[in-house]
């Protein structure tokens, strides 16, 4: 795009901000188009329905405005706040703005740059070189986050934080992206087990043979064995987050309670949401099978050093994927897990596109990718709950305006 053209896609996302969704994944290949979409984001937050996890966003935005970044920190010492981002966020907007609109306008630029900026590295090709049968499965890997997880915002946008770090780290070699991912907790405490992640790509290094022995080993690994682990940090910390979501998720009771609300909620599902969770169900044996596959024929699909490392990396998702299955909730692990793999899976198809045409991955791919890309849309109008209709009509002179 000329300089001419993008002026001319500005003024236009300032009088319509949807049309920043047609002229970004028109030029998504250009850092200008990409931009755009992150701008959408933005637009998005400021007229989003609060629901979910937003609903409550929404309440404590007004009483942490009030809050000092001291006493914020002090509660962050002192293992008292689970979620130090969203109160950081609060504090900073809340200090300058009276609405949470605008406080959710931030949050959700921060989710879609870390979610465009990951699918730009994970690209590695132009759009235009792609064949039909690519585009179907790039625009699937793009659709997987880029709505549905939004409703669990603090969680998934440290999930994706994490994913960019750890392709970061992949694409440029470089260990401060492992330092990055030390810093995953504050977005939310339930991310805290990927804290070990650095310590285990340092540690395994390049043989294979160590983390594939770590994948088998949360396999063997039993539930009591997870729970108790955390049940031990609870001992000396009776007022701490951590108890608290202890006794909320991986205690006894607090999973029983959690399988009955699921339980219930399931009940409620109409045909649509019934039908979106088969999907998902499926895109959930079909990503562990294609590890297994990509493994397999290693020697003919893996020789590229990179994606050999690439797929590692991708074990050891697996494998924290697996340890938090044994606690309620455990499946939004499992959604970070598909989403990195599913990344792999489109770098091998591009770098080893001459081998796969006669492999069995190839085969695998021909199956997958319309079950993720038919996932992309339903997922997308599934989360037509969190998106209202002037969305689709207004802009940010009217919205800002009607605060």
């Amino acid at each position: 795009m000329n300089k001419e053209s993008k002026g001319y896609a500005i003024i236009l996302y300032l009088i319509w901000p949807l049309s920043a969704l047609f002229i970004a994944l028109k030029n998504f290949d250009s850092k200008f188009g990409r931009n755009l979409l992150i701008a959408l984001y933005t637009f998005l937050g400021l007229t989003a329905i609060s629901v979910g996890d937003l609903e409550r966003y929404e309440s404590q935005f007004y009483k942490q405005a009030s809050n000092t970044l001291g006493a914020a920190f002090e509660s962050l010492l002192a293992l008292q706040n689970g979620k130090f981002y969203n109160t950081l966020m609060s504090i900073i907007f809340g200090a300058f703005f009276q609405s949470h609109h605008i406080y959710f306008s931030a949050l959700f630029l921060v989710y879609g740059y870390f979610l465009v900026k990951t699918i730009q590295m994970l690209k590695t090709i132009n759009l235009r070189e792609l064949t039909n049968f690519g585009l179907l499965f790039f625009f699937g890997l793009l659709l997987f986050f880029l709505l549905r997880p939004i409703p669990n915002l603090a969680f998934y946008t440290g999930g994706v934080f994490i994913v960019y770090n750890a392709v970061s780290y992949y694409n440029l070699q470089s260990k401060k992206y492992l330092i990055y991912i030390l810093f995953t907790p504050l977005f939310h405490i339930g991310l805290a087990i990927y804290v070990a992640l650095p310590v285990l790509l340092l540690l395994f290094k390049n043989k294979i043979w160590y983390y594939v022995s770590f994948v088998i080993f949360t396999f063997v690994i039993g539930q009591s064995s997870v729970v108790g682990a955390i049940e031990d940090l609870t001992v000396s910390k009776s007022e701490t987050i951590i108890t608290e979501k202890y006794n909320a998720y991986a205690s006894k009771k607090g999973q029983n309670t959690l399988n009955k609300r699921y339980a219930k909620n399931e009940q409620s599902y109409n045909v649509k949401l019934q039908g979106l969770n088969i999907v998902l169900d499926a895109i959930w044996y079909c990503v562990p099978l294609g590890m297994v596959i990509l493994y397999i024929n290693r020697k003919r699909l893996l020789i590229n050093q990179g994606l050999l490392q690439l797929f590692n990396l991708v074990l050891l998702f697996w494998g924290i994927s697996n340890i938090m299955l044994n606690i309620s909730q455990g499946v939004r692990f499992k959604m970070i897990f598909s989403l990195i793999a599913i990344g792999l899976f489109f770098q091998v198809y591009i770098k080893s596109f001459t081998e796969i045409k006669n492999n069995i991955f190839g085969t695998f791919l021909k199956l997958f990718v319309p079950i993720l890309f038919l996932y992309g849309i339903m997922a997308l109008i599934a989360s037509h709950f969190i998106i209202p209709f002037n969305f689709f009509i207004s802009n940010f002179f009217v919205e800002l305006y009607s605060l």
